[in-house]
């Protein structure tokens, strides 16, 4: 068996070592620290279901009584008859558009692609861009609203 330092190989091996042990206890640290943030976490999370299950608790309630009398999620529109006509032509997404500014009246295009759950950039190519095409929506500024009829 050769020996290292004889054939002018400097053993390392013990500097790796100690390395990869400085190493090892940084990263259990990091893991203690880590350990104790997560525990914080869970401890406010508990906290604040405590917190908010009589208010949970009473919401679920009344939705419950709200289902069973019949009423639906969605917001009664009472609109005007000409618009029931101009939806139904077009696109349950225009549709839901449409309901949205009945309702709500003058509006950005980011509110309402926040009404539509939708991106920006979805909602002004694929609904605004439609509807002032068609002449359905008039722009006053950064505010949309529809047209008079």
């Amino acid at each position: 068996m050769p020996l290292p330092l004889l054939n002018g190989i400097v053993d390392t091996r013990d500097q790796e070592l100690f390395t990869l042990r400085r190493q090892l206890a940084q990263l259990d640290e990091a893991l203690r620290l880590e350990r104790i943030k997560t525990g914080q976490v869970e401890s406010g999370v508990r906290e604040l279901r405590h917190v908010l299950n009589p208010l949970f608790a009473a919401l679920r309630k009344i939705y419950g009584e709200m289902d069973d009398m019949g009423l639906s999620n969605s917001p009664v529109v009472n609109g005007d008859d000409r618009w029931n006509a101009i939806k139904a032509r077009l696109a349950p997404r225009l549709q839901a558009a449409i309901d949205i500014f009945l309702t709500q009246g003058t509006m950005t295009s980011s509110a309402l692609a926040a009404a539509l759950r939708t991106s920006n950039s979805n909602c002004s190519t694929n609904v605004v861009g439609p509807l002032l095409r068609q002449g359905l929506l008039v722009r006053n500024g950064r505010e949309l609203s529809l047209k008079a009829l």
